[in-house]
């Protein structure tokens, strides 16, 4: 498949592959913009299952994520330590203060707690620098 040539077979086939999936995370980034299907695929997704997470690239550690505005409507993942713990973790940043682990969230019964229950710290893992 070419990102190049769009065509019904490449739509049919994305649309099998992410009936495979439990989960979608949508990486934005400076590219993902001008992607001819990422936007398309989200929307897809988001209509079939519904469990989609927002991983941002940042130009460098100390940039604020900014995305498109309808990102705003899913979570986003972001990293940080339980407390207590010095493991450092993949979040799912549900609400403003409610988080679930990234393993956890995946399945279906996984809850959200307080923020208070985790470390906060910078989201590095996924940063890239120009």
């Amino acid at each position: 498949m070419s990102p190049a040539h769009v065509s019904r077979e490449t739509a049919r086939i994305l649309r099998s592959r992410l009936r495979n999936s439990e989960i979608m995370l949508y990486v934005d980034s400076a590219n993902s913009k001008t992607s001819r299907w990422m936007r398309w695929e989200l929307g897809y997704f988001d209509g079939l299952k519904g469990k989609v997470g927002v991983v941002p690239v940042t130009r460098n550690q100390e940039a604020n994520f900014k995305g498109e505005k309808y990102l705003n409507l899913y979570p986003y993942v972001d990293g940080a330590k339980e407390t207590g713990s010095n493991i450092e973790y993949l979040w799912i940043k549900e609400l403003s203060k409610r988080h679930a682990r990234l393993d956890l969230w995946t399945r279906e019964s996984a809850n959200t707690r307080d923020r208070s229950a985790v470390e906060q710290m910078s989201f590095r893992l996924f940063s890239i620098i120009f």
